[in-house]
């Protein structure tokens, strides 16, 4: 259904995207004659590897991590269902909340066609009055916020 509709605006208004965003892509539907979850999740994450070749567009959706990271930080091994969907994205970043409520981090768990950093990049929020960002920076360090003397943009 996603790719139709991009070939519609494509073709009948000469518009293309570049980015595509899926709101989480587990809960989308696989082809019908897969019955195996797994073969479905593996269906779904090979669709939006496609839609990304197809349309040069990067392609961004959401899964799932698994219970065990509501005690500790996302890691690339944290990804629930099926393990499979790594192996059709480029890049994998994990939103990991912090003990304060004004901070979240993202962390690169997978990259492949490049280094990958193992610096968080740190976001300051306020949720209650709607920021979902107010400042950000690149963490020097793991310490915790009130610890770290400097930061760096």
């Amino acid at each position: 259904d996603v790719r139709n509709q991009l070939l519609t605006w494509e073709q009948e208004d000469g518009w293309s995207a570049d980015l595509i965003v899926t709101d989480y892509a587990d809960l989308m539907i696989a082809d019908s004659h897969i019955k195996e979850y797994r073969h479905k999740l593996n269906n779904i994450w090979k669709g939006h590897k496609r839609l990304a070749q197809e349309f040069h567009a990067a392609v961004v959706s959401a899964t799932q991590a698994t219970v065990e990271t509501h005690e500790k930080r996302i890691s690339a091994d944290s990804i629930a269902e099926f393990k499979g969907k790594s192996g059709h994205v480029d890049r994998m970043i994990a939103l990991n909340a912090d003990d304060n409520p004004h901070i979240i981090r993202w962390s690169l768990l997978f990259e492949r066609h490049a280094e990958k950093i193992q610096k968080d990049v740190v976001i300051l929020q306020q949720l209650k009055i709607g920021n979902a960002y107010l400042d950000s920076y690149i963490e020097e360090s793991t310490q915790k916020p009130e610890k770290r003397n400097k930061k760096s943009r």
